[in-house]
């Protein structure tokens, strides 16, 4: 895992309102509200995810690493996945 160059996590959302990003005190986005039956309450729950699955996707990305260096055909999928991965992670890093 690298450092993180972004808020750190956890992030929180806070609906009162306009919707909240929020990282302990600090405030990291403020979604509107479209009116009824949209979606900025889903919206705004991934992005505060951003930073635990971004942890998550790094901490994978080293177990199918190792699991796609065995080169039985049982794990050539792992290869596929872990390129998917290694593309998220540059796409939040910024590094695509």
């Amino acid at each position: 895992m690298s450092n993180a160059t972004h808020t750190p996590g956890p992030w929180a959302v806070s609906t009162a309102g306009d919707i909240w990003i929020k990282a302990g005190p600090l405030h990291i986005a403020t979604i509107p509200r479209a009116g009824d039956g949209d979606w900025s309450e889903d919206n705004a729950r991934l992005i505060a995810a951003a930073p635990e699955l971004l942890e998550a996707l790094e901490l994978a990305l080293q177990g199918l690493e190792i699991a796609a260096t065995k080169q039985l055909p049982e794990f050539i999928g792992f290869v596929l996945t872990a390129d998917k991965a290694r593309a998220a992670i540059a796409k939040a890093k910024g590094t695509k």
